[in-house]
């Protein structure tokens, strides 16, 4: 066989068992947001200058990064990935941006100052951090959430990540 199949494959098993070993340490697939969808989002919400903006699950940051041209006070993501944490300080670091990415379990984090919240994540840990975020954070905070409602909550607004596509997800915005 030759070398470089050889290095391929191992590489790529490595790589997989590193999703895995994530998965298994959190219980959520790393899945990324298509950058597409936040078109739509910020389209249809308006997202004021000066705000606190948090990321749970951050992934490469593309959401971080997309938000930085309403010019918030602050954006931080929170990602379980080293790679991704890696990956995203790099990004901000080459495109001069003002967002921080932390190799953080947004679990063990204060809600307090945040004045929106993005997620992307399973049913389970939506609804366990939708719990921490109505205890912490002040009132009048949004949380945006892709795809999943947060059962026996309300939202305020629900926007289609693809206008007039019958297979749409969407974005679901819930108060505090």
């Amino acid at each position: 066989m030759h070398p470089f199949l050889i290095i391929t494959i191992i590489c790529s098993f490595i790589f997989l068992l590193y999703y895995v070993l994530i998965y298994i340490r959190t219980k959520v697939p790393i899945t990324i947001t298509p950058k597409k969808y936040y078109k739509e989002l910020f389209d249809n919400f308006e997202i004021k200058p000066g705000l606190v903006i948090y990321e749970l699950g951050s992934g490469r940051g593309d959401f971080l990064f997309a938000v930085e041209k309403f010019k918030p006070k602050k954006i931080i993501g929170f990602e379980l990935s080293f790679l991704h944490v890696l990956y995203s300080k790099i990004r901000a670091k080459l495109k001069k941006s003002k967002a921080k990415v932390f190799y953080k379990d947004f679990f063990k984090v204060d809600f307090s100052d945040v004045d929106i919240v993005y997620l992307f994540l399973v049913k389970p840990v939506v609804a366990k951090v939708w719990q921490k975020i109505k205890k912490e954070a002040k009132p009048g905070t949004i949380v945006i959430v892709l795809a999943d409602k947060i059962n026996g909550e309300k939202y305020f607004q629900k926007i289609p990540t693809r206008k007039n596509n019958v297979n749409t997800s969407y974005y679901r915005l819930y108060k505090v």
